[in-house]
């Protein structure tokens, strides 16, 4: 039938029968509006009852609000079978309000967050599988980092793999947090089964990726131990065979490369950021080649041009290869700052408890470094995990070097008196524990490094892996301290503390990131929409 046809045939309707059929459209019409208008005044008042949640400072709904808001969200997508990403978010600094706006302005339309905790939030990612939920959570990572805010750590979690309802995704995405950039998949965490895996098997997890490689660089450091004095001694004699001369080349060239091949293969290019290893030809070639030029330049002046005991130059190089060797493997530790803290306690105790037994049951020496550095290394991601300032780091290094000057200097120091009780023979079993020791040299070893020292060493690498700063940046600094007061320490032929030198390190280059970063943030302030942070998609959320 045709339009014309239709037409003709409502010319020849009755008049009764033309207005029933106004009637009903017109009240169709009338039914049309007032449901538009209706629906708009609904919105309106969910609007302004949202304005009402929000967080005054933060513009960031409440967490009252998630089982609400979110229960609802999660409802619906279960019956449309919509897959939704619930993710935790941990923005660290003094400046969280500005964060938040950063993160309002970067958020697109369909994403919503709520003010999870202290310096935490929750992100509704809807529609989302695993892999673009860690996408949508690195494009924000991304625009805070260059807001200003880099020390972002992100959970997430998925429906229906890691629960269904709004309490267990949450927990799931909290138990998880790990750098907003961890290059890992986001189900690197999930069993075969497809099941979120417990904290149990989520710390196994991290320490099988970490404790390989920092096992590895304590037998390189076990055998550097051994090779020097073999490689020195016969030097100082004055006569070295062909197979002295084998082990002083195997020493010089052997080491360096090793640590330079074991480094690099766990080094993040990003500076620090990652917690998880990459391949040895995506670490940077000029990376090795520095590492193994810093250790191995002066190991070989050490071992090659050794002159009597007692001269300043009487393997004073390979103590200074020694010690950045000991720096390298305290650097493969750093990923421990993510362990659970009852790990780490337990490993600072394996670590004391092989060093007692090393000390004073067995007398092994080197096995006694050994512990001594596992300690080091558990205790001090263990301090790092609970400094949630980047002014806690100065205050703790501005307190912690004094008190160790003091200690050194004065006579009434604890290390002045156990040292003087030491030298008389009344005292010396609390130092062999307390002393990291180097290779022994014409009875006497190289160097001597204080636990607390390992300990603080330990603390500021987990801390600037943590808390992003450029681990090149910040392990160069630290390096150049280290050797600064092993190089004051035997031009003086006197302890010098080595601490001191740490703290003042680790203070300039905390200084110097903090200037950088509030000048971004200045920057946003200034002008947030020509930012690079704010994309021309995002909105500000709900």
């Amino acid at each position: 039938m045709s339009i014309d046809q239709l037409i003709d045939d409502a010319r020849d309707l009755p008049v009764e029968a033309t207005a029933a059929l106004g009637a009903i459209a017109g009240f169709l019409l009338i039914l049309a509006i007032a449901a538009q208008l209706s629906a708009r005044r609904l919105r309106r008042e969910l609007q302004l009852a949202e304005e009402e949640l929000v967080d005054e400072k933060t513009g960031l709904m409440p967490r009252s609000a998630i089982r609400v808001r979110l229960g609802a969200e999660l409802a619906w997508a279960s019956t449309s079978r919509t897959p939704v990403a619930v993710a935790a978010m941990r923005i660290r600094g003094s400046r969280f309000t500005h964060a938040a706006k950063v993160l309002r302005h970067a958020m697109r339309e369909e994403e919503g967050a709520f003010l999870l905790g202290e310096q935490r939030v929750a992100l509704e990612l809807w529609g989302v599988d695993p892999d673009a939920a860690a996408v949508a959570t690195r494009r924000l990572g991304e625009d805070l980092a260059r807001a200003g805010h880099p020390v972002v750590d992100v959970g997430v979690a998925c429906m229906p793999r890691d629960g269904s309802d709004v309490e267990t995704l949450v927990a799931a995405a909290e138990r998880d947090l790990r750098p907003v950039d961890d290059p890992r998949p986001p189900a690197s965490d999930v069993g075969a089964d497809g099941a979120a895996r417990g904290s149990v098997n989520h710390a196994a997890a991290l320490l099988l990726g970490v404790l390989p490689w920092f096992a590895a660089m304590g037998l390189l450091l076990l055998v550097t131990w051994r090779l020097v004095p073999a490689a020195i001694e016969p030097a100082l004699a004055g006569d070295r065979s062909g197979s002295d001369l084998a082990r002083a080349i195997v020493a010089a060239i052997g080491v360096p490369l090793g640590a330079a091949l074991l480094h690099v293969s766990c080094w993040n290019r990003g500076g620090g950021a990652a917690p998880s290893s990459h391949p040895i030809g995506r670490a940077g070639l000029r990376l090795g080649v520095a590492l193994a030029l810093v250790v191995g330049i002066p190991l070989a002046w050490g071992i090659f041009a050794p002159t009597t005991p007692g001269d300043v130059t009487d393997g004073f190089g390979a103590s200074l290869a020694v010690i950045a060797l000991v720096l390298l493997a305290l650097v493969h530790a750093r990923q421990l700052v993510h362990a659970p803290a009852p790990v780490l306690a337990g490993l600072a105790a394996i670590g004391g408890a092989i060093t007692w037994w090393a000390v004073d049951v067995a007398t092994y020496p080197v096995v006694a470094n050994s512990g001594r550095l596992l300690l080091a290394a558990a205790l001090g991601a263990l301090l790092a995990r609970f400094i949630e300032r980047a002014s806690w780091i100065v205050l703790l290094a501005l307190l912690a070097g004094g008190v160790d000057a003091w200690s050194v200097a004065a006579d009434s120091g604890v290390t002045n008196r156990v040292l003087d009780a030491a030298g008389r023979g009344e005292d010396g079993g609390l130092l062999d524990l307390l002393l990291f020791t180097g290779p022994i040299v014409a009875d006497r070893p190289l160097f001597q490094i204080g636990v607390t020292d390992l300990v603080f060493l330990a603390m500021f690498i987990a801390w600037s892996h943590d808390w992003r700063v450029d681990l090149r940046i910040a392990t160069t600094a630290l390096h150049v301290a280290a050797w600064t007061a092993a190089i004051a320490s035997e031009l003086r032929a006197d302890v010098v503390p080595m601490l001191p030198f740490l703290c003042a390190a680790m203070i300039a280059v905390v200084g110097i990131r903090s200037f950088v970063l509030r000048r971004r943030v200045r920057t946003w302030r200034a002008d947030p929409a020509a930012d690079p942070a704010v994309t021309s998609t995002a909105v500000p959320a709900a």
